[in-house]
Order: C-alpha cells, then structure tokens, then sequence
C-alpha cells in the first residue's frame, strides 16, 4: 500500500532526462504483509494449508519499467486484504513485471493466489492444491462437452484447448502419487483418458507422463497398455513420413526423429518398471522401422 500511495502523489514524479515528469517505485523490493489469523478465519485457505501460511510475501521487480496491467495487479494485490479469493487462469500469464508463480495452487482449471509457498511447483505454472484440485477434476466435473464422443468431429480450436485439462489432470495425479494415493492417482489418469481418448485428441510426447505415472501409480497393466498404445501410434506416423517420396520425407526429419525417440523412450521406462515383454515389443517396432 504504501508502494501504491507513493505512486499516486504528484510529488513524487521525477524526471529522468526526457523532460516529462513520470512516476516510480523507489524499490525493486516489495514486501506484502499477510494478517495470518485473519487470512485464516477468511475461509479462503484450504485445510491442508492452514499450518503453512506465511507471515509476507516479497517479490522483486524483474524490469526497470512496469505496465499499467503490472501496477494494477499490484492495486489488487494491496488492497485486497485477503477478505475474497483470488484467482488466475494461468501464472505464466502475469509473470510480467513480477512473477507470481510460487504462490499460485492449481484448483481444476483455474490457480488461487495465496500466501502459501506452492507444492509441486512448476517454474511457471505454479503448484497445486492437490485435494482441492482432485475433488474438482475427479468428483464434480462430470463431462467435458462431447469430445470424446465418437460421432463428434473434434475441430482445431477445441483440439488445442485439450492440452491444458489434460495436463491438469496428470499434475493431479503426480501429486496423489506424491502422497501415496495410488488409488486416486489412477482414477484421475483413467478419467482423463475417457474424456480424451487418444482415439480423438492424438496423443503428444507430453503423453509418456501417463506411462510413469501409472507405473509410479501400481497399475502395471495399465501402464503396459498405454505404453503398447502410443508405441503404436507413433510406429503408424513414422509409416506415413515413410511412405512418403524421399524428396517430401527429407521435410520430415525432425518428426520422424522425434517419434523414434519416443518410441525408445517409452520402451526404456517399460524396462525400468521390471515390464520387459512390452519393452522388448516396442523394441521389436523400432528395428522393424529401422530396417525399413
């Protein structure tokens, strides 16, 4: 606050050398001071939470000049008095001049502001309030549209925008496994995968995160489906760069590269996890691509 009553008096403007009186912050520094007890008895602090709520926050300008959107997120964040929750769709969307990240937890779809250092911190996307985040992902939300009905035509807009539920929903389950909730953590995978079956929203390389988390998860047999499934998928792309005439395959390089890697990769966490009759089948795969 007093950052913000600094900026908004007169007096204070300077000019640095362009003959227009401007307004600054005298430091890089900010410290916001958190009232514990009245954060507490606000409601807006998950349970799980209550013990781990800091005294301030302090947060270092990273620019030598701040946006009007900067300085209003700054208002809001003095003025706020942690009587209303705060919410962000993304923290990587407001790390201009200040990055709010460490403070941001995952709640479904959207990120709450809090004075609580974040766990499964993500540089950029924040942590996660795992129980909250669970409950939300996996017990209310009961639909996602019709995506994954098999009579709908995905489009390109709703296929991209698949991209942020379905990692939230592997953050989700890193974190049960994180507290042991085995359980949980494969519900959470199974429930992505019924809401945006690979059979509609092609899988990416962000995918193989489905296979160690349902072998970090005790579900092997899952684990080797899906690893048999995206092997799969990635075997029949680089089919098609090969069928290609060499001079339109030679633009492919970098993919089918990148989908032998894949392969490689999901065959060696098969291995690690004790599963060597998947990983040698996914190796058979890659020397039969290799021979071609």
């Amino acid at each position: 606050r007093d950052i913000m009553r600094f900026i908004a008096d007169e007096r204070n403007k300077r000019d640095f050398g362009e003959g227009q009186l401007l307004s600054f912050i005298p430091s890089k520094t900010i410290r916001i001071p958190v009232d514990t007890a009245a954060v507490k008895a606000s409601g807006i602090i998950p349970d799980e939470m209550k013990n781990k709520v800091l005294p301030y926050l302090d947060f270092t300008i990273r620019k030598n000049y701040i946006f009007k959107n900067d300085l209003m997120l700054l208002d809001i964040l003095a003025t706020n008095d942690w009587k209303r929750p705060i919410y962000f769709t993304s923290p990587s969307g407001i790390g201009g001049a200040i990055s709010l990240d460490e403070y941001c937890h995952l709640e479904g779809m959207v990120y709450k502001f809090l004075p609580v250092k974040a766990s499964d911190y993500i540089k950029g996307l924040g942590g996660i309030s795992a129980d909250t985040c669970y409950d939300i992902l996996v017990n209310r939300i009961k639909q996602w549209g019709n995506l994954n009905d098999p009579r709908v035509t995905v489009d390109r807009e709703s296929f991209r925008n698949t991209a942020i539920p379905r990692q939230n929903y592997m953050r989700v389950a890193q974190s049960m496994v994180n507290k042991g909730k085995y359980e949980e953590a494969v519900k959470a995978l199974d429930l992505s995968l019924q809401y945006f079956p690979t059979s509609k929203i092609f899988p990416d390389k962000y995918m193989l995160s489905y296979v160690d988390l349902y072998y970090a998860a005790k579900a092997p047999e899952k684990a080797n489906t899906m690893a048999l499934e995206l092997a799969n998928i990635f075997s029949q792309d680089l089919n098609f760069y090969l069928s290609l005439e060499p001079k339109f395959s030679s633009q492919y390089e970098q993919e089918m590269s990148e989908s032998a890697y894949l392969m490689q990769r999901i065959s060696q966490v098969a291995a690690q996890n004790g599963q060597d009759s998947t990983a040698k089948v996914i190796e058979g795969m890659i020397k039969l691509k290799l021979s071609q």
